[in-house]
Order: structure tokens, then C-alpha cells, then sequence
């Protein structure tokens, strides 16, 4: 009878353990993979540029509001993106500090750019955790390019 009783008060004390464990990764799946914070924040988008049209070689000014929430590297990728053509930048890689800012940024259009309309579109990559990689996408207005 102690035997069996020994055997039940075992059996439940392990399925408790176990419970626990499973609920303990859930929480820290949850909370590592899921449920990390927005690495940035663009507070203006789509992005103003600083004037309505361009030609091919001028450089675009565009106006970003943004709100960083982590000192994580991240690599930004920009692209411009037209009616008969793609065009990509370099990647640019960097560590920030966290906070808020305005900033111009610069780029220049390729000097062999057709006329049209035209943004630049962007994505800031962040690696937020060993488990997780937040994206975040952003463009600006539309443009003209004109010849």
C-alpha cells in the first residue's frame, strides 16, 4: 500500500515538474522570439523629400523622425524604386543609440535615371535577439524625375 502510494505521490510530483518546465520555455519562447520591442519607430511616414522633382545625378533629400528603442546593429538596405527600374545602394551597417532624432539623409540618383515617378524605399534590419530579426520597412513620398 505505501508502495503505491509512493509511486502516485512520484508520478504527479513529475508531471508537475514537467508543467512547470513547459510553461517556463513558453514564457521565455514568448518573450525572447515574440514578444521583443520595436527596434525603431519612424514617426513621419512616408518620409518628405525635400523637393517635388529631380533630375538624373541630383541628390534626394528626405527628412527622417525617428525613435530608436535599441542599441542593437542594424544593417539598412535603401532602394529606389521606378516605373522601368530598381535600383539599390550599398547596405550600410551601424550601432546607435537609442532615442529620438530628425535627420536629413542624402542620396544621390544614378545619373543614367529614366524620367518618372519614383520613391525610395528602405528596410532596417535588426538582429534583436539570438532567436529573432525584426524588419522594418519605410519610403518616402513619390518624386518626378525629369530630364
Amino acid at each position: 500500500m505505501k508502495h503505491h502510494l509512493l509511486t502516485r505521490i512520484l508520478v504527479i510530483w513529475s508531471l508537475f515538474l514537467t508543467a512547470c518546465l513547459v510553461m517556463l520555455l513558453a514564457a521565455s519562447f514568448w518573450f525572447y522570439v515574440l514578444d521583443t520591442p520595436h527596434p525603431i519607430v519612424f514617426n513621419n511616414l512616408p518620409f518628405p523629400v525635400s523637393r517635388e522633382s529631380y533630375r538624373p545625378g541630383d541628390t534626394v533629400e528626405y527628412i527622417v523622425d525617428r525613435c530608436r528603442n535599441t542599441e542593437q546593429p542594424a544593417t539598412f538596405t535603401t532602394t529606389l524604386v521606378g516605373p522601368t527600374k530598381v535600383f539599390f545602394w550599398p547596405q550600410l551597417s551601424g550601432i546607435s543609440t537609442t532615442g529620438c532624432t530628425v535627420a536629413t539623409v542624402q542620396r544621390q540618383l544614378p545619373a543614367e535615371l529614366l524620367p518618372g515617378t519614383y520613391t525610395i524605399e528602405g528596410r532596417s534590419d535588426f538582429q534583436v535577439n539570438s532567436f529573432a530579426l525584426r524588419s522594418v520597412p519605410w519610403m518616402t513620398v513619390e518624386f518626378e524625375v525629369t530630364p
